[in-house]
């Protein structure tokens, strides 16, 4: 498994610990009287308690910007994309053959509709 690396002091130590985070606060819109202006207030605030990932040594706050994969998990990615990748091509090649039969069908059909108006036809002159 990887290792999550503190860009302020290089460590690789870190732990998940409770952070305190504040609450964006936000604005309420009303109209002013019978006036049509509108006026805003803000709404309060306030802090909420949420689980972060912390370097050990400076306490610094690490997202998944600051995780390093291990060579395994790097190739297991790779893997993965040539997978993905393979299955595409499959269902492509698929779809183009199952297009190109459509295709066939449409043409044979019409070439018979044709044959077959051209074969009334005829059996009405006679």
């Amino acid at each position: 498994m990887g290792h999550y690396r503190c860009p302020r002091c290089g460590s690789t130590d870190s732990y998940v610990g409770n952070v305190m985070l504040a609450k964006p606060s936000g604005y309420i819109s009303h109209e002013l009287g019978d006036t049509g202006a509108m006026g805003t207030v803000p709404t309060p605030g306030g802090q909420r308690l949420v689980q972060a990932r912390k370097c050990k040594s400076c306490g610094e706050l690490l997202g998944d910007s600051n995780y390093e994969k291990t060579a395994a998990e790097l190739a297991q990615e790779q893997q993965e994309k040539a997978r993905k990748a393979k299955k595409l091509d499959e269902t492509v090649s698929t779809a183009g053959g199952l297009l190109f039969l459509g295709v066939i069908c449409i043409i044979v059909m019409a070439f018979g509709a044709i044959l077959t108006a051209l074969l009334m036809e005829g059996c009405k002159r006679r």
